[in-house]
């Protein structure tokens, strides 16, 4: 699927926007192409590793993810359908240690909005992967 969307990625450091990278959708291959997905680093030195429940659950519209990592660390947050099969990647790659929140629209990978009813977020790490329920309500 072709389109001409740019991603955009934003730094934060304490608080204060730091860097904005504009990228095409050509230099992402395999990333969702047709959803939003928004994500914001706190870096500070969280205990340990977290997959909070996300808010506002359940949602209409969209929700919001959060996660912290302790350390720098590779991570893969997708969702599923109850049934197990890979419905999005929300995100992969290294990212480094602090809290993360990470708005989602609720479309699949190649942006159809997702049926109402129960779904998994799994986040995966170099150590446990942790899974948590989300209900989305059209």
């Amino acid at each position: 699927m072709a389109t001409n969307k740019k991603f955009e990625f934003h730094r934060f450091v304490n608080g204060k926007h730091r860097k904005k990278l504009s990228l095409g959708w050509e230099n992402m291959p395999g990333f969702a192409q047709d959803t939003t997905i928004r994500e914001k680093h706190i870096p500070n030195l969280p205990e340990e590793f977290t997959l909070a429940q996300n808010y506002p659950n359940p949602f209409n519209s969209s929700t919001t993810l959060y996660f912290t990592l302790p350390q720098k660390d590779f991570v893969d947050l997708s969702i599923y359908g109850l049934s197990g099969q890979k419905l999005i990647t929300l995100i992969r790659g290294s990212r480094p240690a602090g809290t993360y929140a990470l708005h989602w629209d609720g479309r699949d990978a190649r942006g159809r909005d997702l049926a109402s009813g129960v779904y998994l977020y799994r986040l995966r790490t170099s150590g446990p992967a942790k899974t948590n329920k989300l209900t989305l309500l059209r």
